[in-house]
């Protein structure tokens, strides 16, 4: 129970969510912990602690100055100088503490872009930690390259992190911890591991790379070609037309003839897919089927973009078929007009 208050010395505060604490007789509510890992943005976690900081020293100088006021001089003088270390000891701890953290939870504002993966990160309702950035970050290259690398990638804008590939536990800033066996931590994969390492996620993609040639010369040619041969590790881009060319890896075992056997029958279908992904953002918000058809539409790309893992025409052509037939309903949907139908 707090003693009654005019309500003259109460600091105003903002109501935060999370696990909280009170602090006594100034009605505020501070943030101590993270819940489900969250991490907060650096900006909130400063006004929260600067404010239960102020919030405590307003108090503390208020009972420092009711004291003096009934002392002689040479006791105010000692509540002065009391007054000012807590004025010091709070701006050691937010020059010290807080300002620090915040820099190190940052990224620089070279590395950003509007859309880049780094400025979503706040977004995300998955748990977020960057422990493995921050120590890659400091050690310098080439630890440093990879950090930088997954930043620009695919993979950070789909909030998918170290610990998904690598294990290991990256909530602590233990080394032994971090990076411990006990955890599932891995360096980098073993050449053998990789297809299915990342079948996990893109089953797909997996089912599809063991049907092709290249599954087939996987084990019989030292575990090559795999998913890093064609889509790197840490700087993974999203799928696109051009990777199929003589100066994408693709050149390093195929000539120019045979990649564009297997390049020109896709062309046309992928336009196709591009001028109906536009058109479907195009519609009206309040069009009921845009939600449904840009599903669709999503589903039917990524199925497209795996035909260039099954390398034989034949397969390809058969397979883009489904998907054209596929993509006259979605076209049909998208410019049907109910109005025009009898009856209606």
């Amino acid at each position: 129970m707090h003693a009654k208050s005019t309500g003259k010395d109460r600091i105003p505060a903002p109501r935060v969510k999370g696990i909280l604490s009170r602090v006594p007789g100034c009605g505020l509510r501070l943030v101590l912990d993270r819940r489900h890992g969250e991490r907060y943005h650096w900006k909130s976690f400063f006004v929260e602690v600067g404010s239960a900081g102020w919030c405590i020293l307003f108090r503390l100088q208020r009972r420092i100055y009711s004291w003096s006021k009934s002392t002689t001089r040479k006791a105010r003088r000692v509540s002065f100088l009391l007054r000012t270390a807590a004025v010091l000891i709070m701006l050691t701890f937010v020059l010290g503490v807080i300002l620090p953290t915040a820099r190190g939870q940052r990224t620089p504002d070279s590395q950003r872009t509007p859309d880049s993966p780094v400025t979503s990160w706040q977004k995300l309702e998955t748990r977020m930690t960057d422990n493995c950035a921050l120590c890659h970050q400091r050690l310098g290259e080439p630890l440093a390259k990879q950090v930088a690398e997954w930043q620009g990638s695919i993979h950070a804008w789909n909030g998918v992190f170290c610990d998904t590939c690598h294990g290991g536990d990256p909530t602590s800033t233990i080394l032994t911890v971090a990076m411990g066996e006990q955890n599932g931590f891995m360096d980098a994969p073993l050449p053998e591991a990789i297809p299915e390492d990342c079948g996990r996620c893109h089953p797909e993609a997996l089912e599809s790379f063991w049907e092709s040639a290249h599954g087939d010369l996987f084990e019989a040619n030292d575990f090559e070609p795999e998913c890093v041969t064609c889509h790197n590790s840490h700087d993974v881009t999203e799928v696109h037309i051009d990777m199929v060319s003589i100066t994408a890896p693709c050149g390093e075992c195929h000539d120019q003839d045979y990649i564009d056997e297997v390049r020109n029958p896709l062309i046309d279908t992928d336009g196709r897919i591009e001028r109906l992904y536009d058109e479907i953002l195009g519609m009206p918000g309040d069009n009921p089927n845009a939600p449904y058809l840009r599903n669709r539409l999503v589903r039917v790309r990524k199925e497209f973009r795996g035909l260039a893992h099954y390398l034989a025409t034949n397969t390809i052509v058969t397979k883009r078929q489904a998907i054209d037939r596929e993509l006259d309903y979605i076209e049909f949907m998208l410019h049907f007009d109910d109005s025009t139908v009898e009856g209606k």
